[in-house]
């Protein structure tokens, strides 16, 4: 039982929570993500978010709404999320936007890792042209 709540046990817990997350996405049919937390000695609070999943194994987050919503502005098309593009020897896929950002396209690499690419490599690897 626990007594309080400190880093160690957020991280135990959160993994103890894991496999159900992802039992309860399998049967429903999403992706489900626990995100941070935040705690005090008595009380723990986890993000999670639910999304649905698109054209076979892609997850439609909020920054993959937002690649969409912007993309004309950013010199893409709304079909170009989940495009694949080779960057350095590996293949990259591009999941979202941040508009924001100074690397402003999310792009996961082949091993599941996700990186933050500058606009101008992106549209320079899928043979875009520039934006004026």
């Amino acid at each position: 039982m626990i007594k309080n709540f400190d880093k160690n046990t957020c991280i135990m817990v959160s993994g103890k929570l894991q496999p159900l997350i992802d039992k309860l996405a399998k049967e429903l049919g999403v992706s489900i993500t626990l995100g941070r937390g935040t705690y005090t000695d008595s009380s723990f609070t986890l993000k999670v978010e639910f999304c649905t999943i698109v054209k076979g194994d892609n997850v439609m987050t909020t920054e993959a709404k937002t690649f969409q919503m912007f993309a004309p502005m950013l010199g893409f098309k709304p079909s170009d999320l989940f495009r694949t593009f080779p960057y350095h020897g590996t293949t990259y896929k591009i999941i979202g936007a941040l508009p924001r950002s100074r690397n402003s396209i999310l792009a996961e690499r082949a091993d599941g890792k996700i990186w933050k690419i500058s606009l101008e490599v992106v549209k320079m690897q899928l043979g875009k042209k520039e934006v004026k």
